[in-house]
């Protein structure tokens, strides 16, 4: 476990790009307290090692065998190629802070962001909420869950877009602003059913398997408009050590991001009138 921020840095550490480091180290303790980090101890070394790094002045050396080191208690012979354990723990991290600045976090005075394509936490200022919370009469939201569609020929691979699907539908559940439909059989083409439902917005996508790698794609849709609001492209290896735990890794993301505070299906239920009607759907068992 990395030691404390305080006993890592030097007197002449830069203040965090324009932050005291007490003023970061108060955030991250935070963060560090709530239920999305706590539980994971591998997260909270993660993100206590990366801050302290970026605190120190080594942001721009923060890369994966940095990190698997440093943080994970991996070895010197640790190699990247064949070891996701870092690029794994970044998401389970990236989720976590999502999650936490979307509910308990949202009024912190100072963020704690882990951008996507590196490893360095960046520090902003918590100015003001960026979307105004909707009003009780616009809730709950209903968001279809569309089966993911198998794109890998031959239907090798069926049981993994059905398993996805279900996992979306078992986190999207779990959000208190939202009521949740399927996995409904998409249409023809991958989108929403011709049959209406009173649903906000579709979750809908596809996975697709070439040679030991897998694609996930995700986006939301407006039924309203038939415009598309999010989408996400998520790559993986077949043969990852823990196929699940990147599985949740991905839910996890998606659900931070549509049940967060600045999420696309609440920004979606904002623009559209609240939905009365109840889906009649009976959800499948997991598989």
């Amino acid at each position: 476990m990395p030691p404390p921020i305080h006993d890592m840095l030097s007197p002449e550490s830069p203040a965090g790009r324009g932050f005291a480091p007490a003023a970061v180290e108060a955030a991250l303790q935070r963060v560090l307290r709530s239920d999305p980090v706590r539980a994971s101890r591998r997260s909270s070394d993660f993100l206590t090692f990366a801050v302290a790094e970026v605190l120190a002045g080594r942001g721009d050396r923060l890369k994966e065998r940095t990190i698997a080191m440093g943080a994970l208690g991996r070895g010197a012979r640790f190699d990247p190629r064949v070891d996701p354990s870092v690029r794994v723990q970044a998401r389970r991290v990236r989720a976590a802070l999502e999650r936490y600045y979307a509910g308990p976090g949202a009024a912190d005075p100072l963020r704690i962001e882990l951008p996507r394509g590196c490893y360095a936490p960046v520090f902003r200022a918590n100015d003001a909420p960026r979307l105004t919370v909707l009003p009780a009469a616009a809730r709950p939201t209903v968001i279809a869950v569309l089966t993911l569609t198998n794109l890998t020929p031959g239907g090798e691979h069926d049981h993994l877009a059905q398993g996805f699907s279900e996992t979306l539908v078992a986190a999207l559940s779990r959000c208190p602003d939202c009521r949740v439909a399927g996995p409904l059989p998409p249409g023809a083409d991958g989108g929403p059913p011709p049959a209406q439902h009173a649903a906000a917005q579709f979750l809908t996508g596809s996975v697709r398997a070439r040679g030991g790698a897998l694609r996930v794609s995700l986006r939301v849709v407006d039924p309203g408009v038939g415009e598309t609001t999010w989408s996400r492209i998520f790559d993986y290896e077949l043969d990852a050590p823990d196929p699940f735990a990147i599985e949740d890794d991905i839910v996890a993301e998606v659900a931070a991001v549509l049940c967060g505070h600045d999420g696309v299906v609440t920004v979606g239920a904002a623009a559209a009138p609240p939905a009365t009607a109840e889906v009649a759907v009976t959800r499948q068992p997991a598989g």
